[in-house]
């Protein structure tokens, strides 16, 4: 087994940051309290998966 690493999950801990930054951005922006963070989240990860990326 290997021992966390940020640099092997560089991809994903990016996109976790991000996922994050916009959760904590539209609750602050709308004025919501923390309770609504779950349905933020999943409505920040259906608007990324939608975004168009480069391929790889």
């Amino acid at each position: 087994m290997v021992a966390y690493s940020p640099q092997q999950n560089g991809v994903f801990e990016r996109k976790n940051r991000t996922v994050m930054e916009m959760a904590r951005s539209m609750l602050k922006e709308k004025g919501l309290p923390n309770t609504f963070w779950a349905e933020v989240v999943y409505i920040d990860v259906y608007i990324l998966n939608r975004c168009p990326t480069k391929v790889v």
